[in-house]
């Protein structure tokens, strides 16, 4: 799928980033009611939603970064850019949380989305890389699921 994906194009992936970060934005500017009380594992569930939410946006990135070629790949310096970017708006997100009333920045979500970024690049890169065994993936892949869990407990907490 994400060599089939890469035939879109850079320009047409980097506009599903562009929407996917609007989505964020309109998720982000829900005033704190919208939510209600939700208890501890609600709480959770939504600090840890942060993770494949920006893990999407830094997906669309990576791919719409990616190389062309035979084979497709995705370079440690791209991928670094596109995790970059990601991190870049989550900061600004977290910034236009702290405008919303009843919503406050938080340096957990922060950790939160660049694990969700970290962990997408990661995907991509590997899924590109027709080398990579099982064991290397898995092993590229746990910390950064580890820490968006991780953060998201932090969050909660």
């Amino acid at each position: 799928m994400t060599r089939s994906l890469l035939r879109l194009g850079a320009p047409a992936l980097f506009a599903l980033a562009v929407l996917c970060a609007a989505g964020i934005h309109a998720l982000s500017a829900l005033p704190g009611r919208t939510f209600g009380a939700v208890g501890p594992i609600g709480g959770f569930l939504f600090n840890l939603a942060h993770a494949p939410l920006f893990g999407l946006l830094c997906f669309f990135l990576s791919l719409a970064l990616a190389r062309r070629g035979a084979p497709p790949e995705l370079p440690w310096k791209r991928m670094l850019a596109a995790v970059a970017l990601t991190l870049g708006y989550a900061c600004c997100d977290e910034w236009h949380q702290s405008l919303v009333e009843g919503r406050s920045a938080s340096a957990a979500d922060a950790v939160t989305d660049f694990a969700g970024a970290a962990l997408a690049a990661l995907f991509v890169r590997l899924a590109l890389d027709v080398r990579a065994d099982a064991r290397r993936r898995v092993a590229l892949l746990l910390p950064p699921a580890l820490l968006a869990v991780a953060s998201a407990l932090w969050a909660t907490a």
